[in-house]
This record gives C-alpha cells, structure tokens and sequence, in this order.
C-alpha cells in the first residue's frame, strides 16, 4: 500500500506541469486565491462540482495528490479503472451510504493524504450549485481535518453537462479554507452543513450577469433536452429536439437559441437553464399529481446487476406512473413499486441508476435524442416517491 501511494505521488508530480498547461488553454483559467499552494498537512478539499474534468482541474493547483472520492459507475470501463486506479480515486456506491468508501476516507486522511468530495454528489446540470448531502458534514465531524473550498466560476457555460462539446471563455478559480480543524470540533454536524453549502453555492448565469463574457464555441444547443423537458409555450413534455445552436419544441414549432454568452434566446420568461428548470419542475409536479398520468418510452438500454454481476443488458420499453415502474423486457414484463426504488441517481450523462428492495441494481442507458429526457425521469420518480411518502404520512 505504501508502495502504490509513493507511486500515485509519482504519477501526479510528473504529469501536474504539462496537465496544467493544457487546462489552462482549453478553459482560459485564472487563479483568483489559492490558499492551497504549499499546504502539505492533510485536508479535505469540496467544491461545485461543474464539470468532468474538476478533480485533474484542481489538482494542478495543489502541492500533493488529492485523492478523489468517484461514482462507481465511473469504473465501468478497463481503460477508466486504470486512469482511476493510477490518482487514487476512491470508489463508492452514489446516493447508497457506503461503509468501505468512508473507512477508506478516514485511513487515507490518517495516513496523511488530502481528500476530494463532491458534496452535490454529482456535476451540476444548471450552473447553480445543488442541495449538498447532509452525510459530508457527517465526515467532516468525524474526520477533524481542515476543509478546503475550491470554487469554480465560469465551468458550467465552458462545458454544460448536458452538452457534449467545449466552449472558450474563462474560468476564475478560487480556494480558499472554510474551516479549521479547532473549528470542527467545536460545531454541530447542522453547522459544519450550513457553513460548507456557503463556501460552495454559486450560480454561473448570476455571476455571467455582471462579467457578460463570450463563451466560442459550436452546437452550443446540442443535447438540451437532457436537462430542459417542458416547453413553456404550449406545456408538452418531452417534445424538445436540438441541433447546432437551436432547440424547438416538435408539438408547437416554438424555436429557442442559446447564444454565445450562454442564455436562451426565444423566451422572455426563462433566459437560462437554471431559472428554466425551476419552473418546469414546480410545472411536473402538477403533472404528477394528476390521476393516471405517466410516462413511457420505448427501446432503452437497460442493463440490471445482482451482488455487482450483470445478469441482464438488453432494450426495454418502460413505463412510470404514480405506483410503480415497468419494464418490459423481450418476453418478461418486471413491476417495481415506486416505494421500492432505493437511492436514485444520475451519472455521467446518459445513466439513470437505482436499486430496488432486494438490492438488484438498475441502470438505464439513455439516447437524449430518441429516448425520454433523463432528467425527466428521475425527477418524475423522485416526485413520485414523495407523494407516496406523504400519502403514507396523512394516512398515519
């Protein structure tokens, strides 16, 4: 073990320099503060989490590796097992607390080696930072290390999650301490959470506002309707279709632009994501709450695993309504109470992931141009869960 950590140290040190040159080229990025510069002690580093890139990002700012904690989805792959494997990266299961991947945690920062934890749980898909999971303060309490907040403006229009492709513009980066060690050890868990969601929260649309910095780059619409799935014009769901900087709603034709400077050209209502996806979100839970409402889509890549081994990976057509989830595969139709859905997620792009009671996991692969939109999904079982949940609650 000491071994493969003086040589996750080799690697990084001998990749750092040309890693962070070639970064600073594609994001244009400034260093506002750095207060991790010559920092040696360990810590635990968070952040907003903007895009796919943050932890090698952030990396080439610091004096040691720190070691990332990553999706387990994110090891899907040989080539990314590897490449994971060589900085350290610390697997654990999203949205499913994880004993291991905490215990891991803790023996590195014992040891004397910084950590990296994304507490959104995953990259923003609006520009404005998400709810934090609570069970980071919980660490943070348990860990008694300095946190360290590294905040990034400007990723989120340099690469929206949703789209596949770079756009030129800027990124200030700025890290700064949130706490000290003295400091955790005389907070609350309560205060540790309120204290590092400040440190984090941003909204990249709220600071482009005042900078209105270009962002070069092209198909700058392609792919939003992975995020965006109600039309504010005549309120059909899930009838957007994209190409090159334009998106259009098939039910009524209403056409939108996203310009160069990141913001929705064609509704005076919503000029961005962020502030779109509020809306179409209070809109679904009207939707939900409608009798025999529910969604469907045909041919999506499901793939399902028992105790981490595949045992099914093929095209289902599915169906979501108010109590379960079905999935009609080949010959086989599979039912699942929405009450038995456990720890929903969204990871990468096009993966949908929950367990259901026995501990089965699914993975649905989607195609953001021929299958429903993904944040669709999980947001209309989410909200189906909570209705459950309260019905449940009033009935008690």
């Amino acid at each position: 073990m000491k071994f493969k950590r003086k040589f996750e140290e080799g690697i990084f040190l001998t990749l750092k320099h040309p890693v962070k040159l070639f970064f600073k080229l594609r994001f244009n990025i400034k260093i506002l503060i750095n207060e991790l510069d010559n920092v040696s002690t360990p810590y635990i580093l968070i952040g907003n989490h903007v895009t796919a890139e943050d932890p090698i990002i952030v990396n080439c700012f610091t004096k040691h590796l720190v070691r990332f904690v990553a999706a387990d989805t994110n090891y899907d792959t040989l080539w990314k097992k590897i490449l994971l494997n060589l900085v350290g990266a610390i697997p654990f299961s999203k949205n499913n607390f994880d004993y291991k991947a905490v215990k891991r945690v803790l023996t590195y920062l014992n040891s004397g080696f910084p950590i990296g934890i994304y507490p959104e749980g995953g990259r923003s898909w609006t520009g404005e930072t998400d709810n934090i999971i609570f069970s980071t303060a919980k660490l943070i309490k348990l860990s008694k290390v300095p946190v360290y907040t590294a905040l990034y403006k400007g990723g989120y229009l340099s690469k929206p999650r949703w789209s596949q492709y770079y756009k030129k513009g800027i990124l200030e980066i700025k890290i700064t301490k949130t706490l000290d060690a003295d400091e955790i050890r005389s907070m609350t868990t309560n205060e540790i959470y309120n204290r590092i969601g400040t440190s984090m929260y941003h909204n990249d649309y709220s600071w482009q506002s005042n900078k209105m910095i270009r962002f070069i780059g092209k198909k700058r619409a392609e792919f939003i309707e992975r995020i965006l799935y109600l039309c504010p014009n005549c309120n059909s769901l899930n009838s957007f279709q994209s190409n090159s900087n334009y998106f259009n709603c098939k039910d009524c034709n209403t056409t939108y632009e996203i310009n160069e400077y990141g913001y929705i050209i064609g509704n005076t209502d919503y000029d961005n994501v962020a502030d779109w996806d509020k809306w179409q979100k209070e809109e679904l839970s009207k939707y939900c709450e409608e009798e025999n409402f529910n969604l469907t889509s045909k041919s999506i890549h499901l793939q399902k695993f028992c105790n981490n081994r595949k045992i099914y990976n093929d095209l289902s057509d599915v169906t979501v309504n108010s109590n379960e989830l079905i999935i009609s595969k080949q010959n086989d139709i599979e039912y699942i109470q929405i009450n038995n859905i456990k720890s929903i997620s969204v990871t990468l792009l096009d993966v949908f992931e929950f367990y259901n009671s026995s501990g089965e996991k699914y993975r649905f692969i989607l195609n953001p141009q021929e299958n429903i939109s993904i944040n669709l999904i999980y947001n209309t079982i989410k909200y189906f869960k909570l209705l459950k949940k309260r019905r449940t609650n009033c009935a008690e």
